[in-house]
């Protein structure tokens, strides 16, 4: 094997190579039977598959497939070489000792002088830790993508550049009409500047803004969020916004009937003893700020004890 492909590697800047980090791998031009065979490997590749260069030196490229190495990608490997194209793809390749690890490679042809295919030249690079973190960050993406919770994040102008779909179904809006438009695209008009001054200064200070929104989507219905909106930092400077939000209807509607229930009377519908005294302070106080008039009457009814004496209580009240 040597003495038949030492000429190609005279004839080529193979010492080159052996500085690289990148792992190079070149074989004989052949793709049938027991070929390509491996006429060259330098150091950066037998560092990655812990093999030894007189270990591989007329072996092929088979020793480092393995149970997950793709077929389909090595199918078209192979239809590209044979039509000369260039290659590039990846799949899982195994070391010396039958340890997995993804490689990214891309093979080119070698020609002579006349034209003529005298090798295959493959650059690959070791990528497990990226292809393991790309997983890991796809799969953290489908969570956030089918999240109950309504989820988007905002760049720093306060433009929504990601939604999920919880998001886009709560405000009634698609993916093309939610990206790039500002918050304010769900503004109900419900609060005042208060509200916002008290997002703003809490977002600057503490980084963090937890509050309930009236919102209104697409058709104009309103809505109620509890949401949390946290500033994004890098090096102290906001490159953007998370906002997550839930459903708060329920609890809106809840604390509404609490608070009507605690300010009537459960008998006459009237509002109560306590509400009373609220308003009677505010009244007050706006005659005493602005002159603004109140007025107060009393109504008595004379002899009522005899209806609850007489008739009972029911009638009383009904009465």
């Amino acid at each position: 094997m040597k003495t038949e492909y030492s000429n190609i590697l005279k004839t080529q800047p193979i010492h080159t190579f052996d500085q690289l980090y990148e792992s190079v791998l070149i074989t004989t031009a052949k793709l049938d039977g027991n070929h390509p065979k491996i006429i060259y490997a330098n150091d950066a590749f037998c560092k990655v598959t812990a093999y030894d260069k007189s270990e591989i030196i007329g072996q092929t490229p088979r020793i480092f497939q393995g149970k997950r190495t793709d077929r389909k990608v090595l199918d078209r490997l192979k239809d590209d070489l044979l039509h000369d194209r260039h290659f590039q793809g990846e799949t899982f390749n195994y070391k010396k000792d039958g340890t997995e690890y993804r490689v990214l490679w891309s093979i080119s042809s070698i020609k002579n002088a006349s034209g003529e295919l005298i090798a295959y030249v493959s650059f690959q690079k070791d990528i497990s830790n990226e292809y393991y973190y790309a997983k890991k960050l796809a799969m953290f993406q489908k969570v956030i993508d089918n999240s109950s919770m309504h989820i988007a994040l905002l760049d720093q102008d306060m433009k929504f550049f990601y939604a999920n779909n919880s998001f886009l179904q709560r405000t009634g809006y698609t993916n093309d009409e939610i990206i790039g438009a500002n918050p304010t695209l769900l503004n109900s008009a419900h609060h005042d500047n208060v509200f916002y001054n008290k997002l703003y200064h809490d977002l600057e200070v503490n980084r963090n803004f937890k509050g309930v929104f009236t919102n209104k989507n697409s058709s104009g219905t309103f809505y109620d969020e509890l949401q949390t909106i946290d500033a994004i930092y890098e090096s102290d400077e906001i490159i953007g916004y998370s906002l997550m939000g839930s459903n708060y209807d329920d609890e809106i509607k809840k604390q509404k009937v609490l608070l009507k229930n605690s300010n009537k009377d459960a008998l006459t519908g009237l509002l109560n003893r306590k509400c009373f005294d609220e308003m009677i302070v505010n009244f007050i106080d706006s005659y005493m700020k602005e002159s603004v008039p109140f007025f107060m009457f009393f109504a008595d009814l004379d002899n009522f004890k005899t209806v609850n004496d007489t008739a009972g209580h029911d009638m009383g009240d009904t009465v």
